[in-house]
Formats: C-alpha cells, structure tokens, sequence
C-alpha cells in the first residue's frame, strides 16, 4: 500500500484570494499499488479531481512520473 500524506504547515497558509488555486488538507489515504506501481486511476478513486502528484526535492516542487 502507499501512503499518500496530507500536508499542512504554518508556512502553506495562504490568502485564497490571491491564489488560482489553494491546497487542501486531507486525511492520509491507501492507495493499492500494482505491480511496484502506483496508478493513477487508484488516487482519483480516493482523491476525486485529483490531476497530479509531485513532492519535494531540496524545496523544489517535482512532478511524479
């Protein structure tokens, strides 16, 4: 299983009006693997309108391929 985590800190809060878009919170998930893969139709399953995932890299947002 994979752990997809919400993430929320002091420095993520944001005025929503200045913003296209705003970061949601959201309880950490499972999400079933295949094969030592992650498909993506499994997290909109859990995640509806989910369109992308990235991560962090030495404060540098980097989408998952």
């Amino acid at each position: 299983m994979f752990t997809f985590p919400g993430y929320a800190m002091a420095s993520d809060v944001i005025n929503p009006l200045s913003k296209t878009w705003v970061r949601l919170q959201i309880e950490p998930v499972e999400v079933a693997t295949d094969e030592g893969g992650l498909v993506f139709s499994s997290v909109q399953s859990v995640v509806p309108g989910a369109h992308g995932l990235y991560y962090r890299q030495d404060g540098q947002r980097r989408p998952l391929e």
